[in-house]
């Protein structure tokens, strides 16, 4: 899986905010979320740079996109 370098910063900024517990609850549900999307178990997460991404090298699917995160955050700060 990937992750882009803004999209990166969004998710460490969400993530920063939360506390230990919350932030084991976040990783869970993203994670969940992404094998969902890949539709495979996720065991490594690459940032890659926004510029000259190849399509080809690097499927849609394959991406940690921000609405994900957001989603993922907000589950867990309304359960909190």
């Amino acid at each position: 899986m990937y992750i882009k370098r803004n999209d990166y910063s969004y998710f460490e900024t969400l993530y920063n905010d939360l506390g230990k517990r919350s932030q084991r609850k976040f990783m869970k549900k993203l994670q969940e979320t992404l094998e969902e999307k890949a539709k495979e178990n996720i065991e490594v997460i690459r940032v890659v740079d926004d510029e000259g991404l190849d399509p080809d090298e690097f499927p849609e699917e394959k991406f940690i996109t921000r609405t994900m995160i957001k989603k993922a955050y907000r589950a867990v700060k309304k359960e909190d």
